[in-house]
């Protein structure tokens, strides 16, 4: 099991790794985290789950599924979180109320798992947070008590590019209990620059107070492009300037609640495409196009627009292209209702940005479910999914421009009529190399810049290389004999 000394230090990174060296090594691996806190998820057979653990089944080359990630929480307000079980929703719950319910739920976690573990020969659980936060002691059931659960051993990874690694390994492990300190393996430092010679004196010092060794020292890959989960990642993305040589310059919006920001991802494998955050309407300037991302809830980010000048600039700005996706798309409709209080726990209503045509209304069943579409002017095939409480409706019979294309002449997305504006429920469509090519083709035409073939976005080589670069600096003939596991 890995835990961290916090969040984002590279638990989900290292159990990616993990699955796909244990997977080289010959062993059938699956990767498992009993609960997980995240707003961006995948659609698997049976529901959803966290796309760190997706991401790991593609580690470990199997199908992903709702047994390696049995409980999903998804945060819908500062003290709210929707509950997802076995791929579910089974609720929206205050933290008190989550507290309550995790003893009964974790008897179906601990089944999800024996039924998981004895489909094969190792598994690979992360933990969440940190072990150590002794001021959640009793409500903590992602970390030691599942290790407990496992009989699994433990290895501790901290983040040494936010400093005080060594601080934060020691503390953490201090503040367990002596049978939780006897499931410690060892430790992982993650995420470092320089000259490892420089920490052999706290490396020593580790094993002398402690009993137990460093295992690695894992470099910070900057150049490393594995999908992230966490929204920590984007608060530490560096964006360059908008307008560097020629290139073409999209932004996100950072709502407050933002979700499923992954869709984001693709454009990094393009050379000259330039990626920034928008929180406000002054950074509209110099933009080819923005996106509006996924949202837990749409009503709080709807505020957010407007108190940043961002609503009213999103529609008078026609220099830049506006795109939504999920909770962005029923943003730029006219008009929200929530009367069963899905998104925030409490019915609600609004007026959207009332660019396109459409209305949403929320349902208490979700629709979670892989999609496949074809966008006709580029004969491009997409492959994504769908997540989401709200269906969507024409506006009064007002005629809807439709993004997509499917069997049987269903039809998906909306678009204006001049085609600056276009929102999609489906998550993953830039996914597709042909369609993110014909989008920012139009974009570049409109630039005044050159044509470009795509650019290739695939996860397999980032996880290839994210397994080359750990085994190499972690003792990973140690842990396999740990576990009675052939080197």
């Amino acid at each position: 099991m890995i835990q961290g000394t916090g969040s984002h230090a590279g638990k989900s990174f290292l159990v990616t790794a993990l699955c796909r060296i244990f997977l080289n090594r010959g062993l059938e691996v699956a990767p498992f985290k009993a609960q997980n806190m995240a707003l961006n998820s995948a659609a698997v057979t049976g529901g959803e789950i966290g796309r760190a653990q997706a991401l790991q089944a593609a580690a470990a080359r199997i199908d992903p599924d709702v047994r390696m990630n049995p409980l999903l929480l998804k945060p819908c307000g500062d003290r709210k979180s929707q509950a997802v079980l076995l791929g579910k929703p089974a609720g929206t719950f205050s933290i008190r109320a989550l507290d309550s319910k995790k003893p009964v739920w974790f008897r179906r976690i601990r089944a999800a798992y024996e039924s998981l573990a004895r489909e094969n020969q190792m598994m690979v659980i992360e933990g969440a947070g940190s072990p150590a936060e002794i001021n959640l002691r009793k409500s903590d059931y992602a970390n030691m008590r599942v290790a407990a659960m496992a009989d699994a051993a433990v290895i501790l990874v901290g983040d040494i590019d936010r400093g005080g690694v060594f601080a934060a390994l020691y503390g953490s492990y201090e503040l367990l209990r002596p049978r939780e300190r006897a499931r410690i393996l060892g430790f992982v430092i993650n995420k470092f620059r320089g000259d490892p010679a420089l920490l052999e004196s706290g490396i020593r010092f580790l094993r002398r107070k402690t009993g137990k060794p460093v295992l690695g020292v894992i470099p910070y890959d900057l150049d490393l492009k594995l999908p992230e989960e966490d929204s920590l990642a984007l608060d530490r993305t560096e964006f360059p300037p908008v307008r560097i040589g020629g290139r073409l310059a999209l932004g996100l919006v950072r709502f407050p609640r933002i979700a499923n920001f992954t869709d984001y991802d693709p454009f990094r494998a393009e050379p000259d495409v330039v990626l920034r955050d928008v929180f406000s309407a002054g950074d509209l300037d110099g933009l080819a196009a923005v996106i509006l991302p996924g949202s837990k809830n749409v009503f709080e980010d709807i505020e957010f627009l407007r108190s940043r000048g961002l609503a009213g600039a999103l529609e008078k700005n026609r220099a830049v292209r506006v795109v939504g996706i999920c909770g962005g798309y029923q943003i730029l409709g006219r008009r929200l209702d929530d009367p069963v209080g899905v998104e925030s726990g409490r019915p609600a209503e609004s007026t959207g940005l009332g660019i396109l045509p459409v209305n949403t209304r929320f349902h208490a069943d979700k629709i979670v479910r892989p999609v496949r579409w074809t966008h006709r002017p580029s004969r491009s095939a997409i492959r994504g999914y769908e997540i989401h409480h709200g269906r969507i409706f024409s506006n009064n019979g007002e005629p809807r421009r439709p993004m997509f294309h499917g069997a049987a002449g269903v039809t998906e997305g909306t678009r204006s009529a001049d085609g600056r504006v276009w929102g999609t429920l489906t998550h993953g469509v830039f996914d597709s190399d042909k369609f993110r090519a014909a989008f920012l083709n139009e974009l570049r035409a409109a630039n005044g810049l050159p044509r470009r073939p795509a650019g290739r976005f695939d996860v397999e080589p980032a996880i290839d290389r994210a397994a080359r670069l750990v085994e190499s600096h972690l003792d990973v003939g140690a842990i396999l004999r740990a576990l009675g596991k052939s080197s």
